[in-house]
């Protein structure tokens, strides 16, 4: 059943009706009056038009069913001349996570709003539901500008569908009061950080109350967390971006950076985008690293997992783009990711690797049961294969027990091909990727996502070769069962 699907039939676990809350926002002009059952959640990079967003708040212990709840979006249509135009452009710039192409239906009502705006109401559908209604859009045109409220999940003449109705009514529209980004921009050359533009547009878009922190290649944003403990993570994250550079050398200056967003609980961080069963993301497509701070809903969960967390999804980004801007592998990208969220940092540096705790009784449990998948099959799993809902604990707890063996165990050290592994199976990714792009621009086809993925296929494959390819698989797969008995 599909996100959407899913929405449509937990109407019963919203959280009791209350009343109102106004809320101003200068940086979009506006004020809006909506239902104080909601909770603002922050708007994605790649949410284009989206100038606010909110989830309805699920019943006390139905938290983590927060990514299912009907949810609100406003959108800045630009002016649009004609209410033809502005229902095309309402359904186009409607978050898509249910991969559904949205349709507003003919207008069903038409009223004033109460400070000289007119206001329509337009039924919400989605294709591949059998032509049922999934909500409702209100069009908002005032003097200059015009905004829709798209609401889906939300039941026709339910509470919720009076109280947004009303909230497009009394919408009022503000001057834009927008922050200096150029000034913004500026000081950041002054401190000698890279990126001020980047750093300048994220910290326009926070919310109320999230804080932000820089560092030499993030900036962190934060709703939760104390200040000791979002001190240790910018701290920490530079000092892994050190050991990455020093274990996998990039080609060239890497210039980018990224942000790391650490959500108030696991309810934000679903609402946000994470998926249930995770508890962290990194996103080439928002640059952002996504996690959450506080185990809210989550039992024995601790400072310690939030950092470890960090850590593994900082191996994404840098891994991404260290290679060229393309994921390597899966048990090399997730084996990594959970290797490095070992790390033991004291001192300024990477002290130490622990093993995975989590992670290991699930090989030891496999290695009895004599349940192990071969290196042969894992070695190639796409991500579909990887992900697989019946194989999925048993790849990430795999992947990180082979990456373990390979950095850690002395049968690895004593054999040079065994420990040429890495480094040939990182390197030839660089140089087979960079090749292929250079060849890709030489035809001018350089944005053609289909030759691109295919350019990305032939360096895994040669990675691949690389690294294994002469090497007596079972030999090694000996190898390491010899080493997972004495873990």
């Amino acid at each position: 059943m599909s996100c959407l699907a899913f929405s449509l039939v937990l109407l019963g676990l919203t959280s009791a009706s209350g009343g109102v809350k106004t809320d101003t926002f200068k940086n979009v002009g506006l004020r809006i009056r909506r239902p104080n059952t909601y909770d603002q959640i922050p708007v994605a990079p790649n949410q284009e038009r989206v100038l606010l967003r909110y989830v309805e708040r699920p019943e006390k212990g139905f938290e983590f069913l927060v990514s299912y709840m009907p949810s609100v979006v406003i959108i800045d249509l630009d002016g649009s001349s004609t209410l033809e135009a502005a229902q095309e452009q309402t359904a186009r710039y409607l978050p898509n996570h249910s991969r559904v192409k949205w349709r507003l239906g003919p207008a069903r009502k038409t009223s004033e709003g109460d400070f000289e705006s007119e206001v329509s109401e337009h039924p919400l559908f989605a294709e591949g539901f059998g032509g049922a209604q999934v909500g409702s859009a209100w069009i908002v045109r005032g003097e200059e500008r015009v905004v829709a409220i798209g609401g889906v999940g939300i039941e026709r003449y339910s509470d919720a569908h009076k109280g947004w109705r009303k909230a497009a009514e009394e919408v009022r529209f503000l001057r834009i009061d927008e922050p200096d980004l150029e000034k913004i921009a500026a000081s950041y050359e002054k401190k000698g950080l890279r990126k001020g533009n980047y750093r300048a547009r994220v910290r326009k878009s926070l919310l109320r109350g999230w804080k932000y922190e820089d560092t030499e290649n993030f900036i962190v944003v934060y709703n939760a967390g104390n200040a000791a403990q979002i001190k240790k993570i910018c701290r920490d994250i530079e000092i892994l971006r050190t050991e990455f550079t020093r274990v996998f050398p990039p080609k060239e200056d890497m210039d980018r950076i990224s942000t790391v967003r650490i959500c108030h609980d696991l309810a934000e961080y679903l609402a946000y985008g994470g998926s249930l069963g995770s508890a962290g993301f990194w996103s080439s497509d928002l640059r952002e690293l996504v996690l959450f701070a506080t185990g809210k809903g989550l039992s024995n969960w601790t400072q310690a997992d939030t950092r470890g967390v960090v850590y593994h999804e900082a191996f994404h980004q840098y891994v991404h783009d260290a290679i060229g801007g393309f994921e390597p592998h899966m048990w090399f990208n997730e084996g990594f990711g959970d290797y490095f969220s070992g790390a033991a940092i004291r001192n300024g540096e990477v002290a130490a690797i622990r093993t995975a705790d989590w992670r290991l009784p699930i090989v030891k449990s496999a290695l009895e049961e004599d349940e192990l998948i071969s290196w042969e099959e894992l070695l190639t799993y796409d991500r579909e294969q990887f992900y697989d809902d019946d194989d999925v604990s048993m790849c990430y707890a795999q992947a990180w027990s082979m990456i373990y063996f390979l950095m850690r165990a002395p049968s690895v050290e004593e054999r040079s091909e065994w420990k040429e592994i890495i480094p040939e199976y990182f390197s030839t990714l660089q140089t087979v990727y960079e090749k292929g792009l250079a060849e890709l621009e030489g035809r001018t086809v350089t944005n053609d996502a289909e030759e691109l993925e295919k350019v990305m296929e032939a360096a895994r494959a040669e990675a691949h070769q690389a690294a294994f390819g002469d090497l007596d698989l079972l030999e090694l797969q000996a190898a390491w069962l010899e080493y997972l008995e004495d873990l």
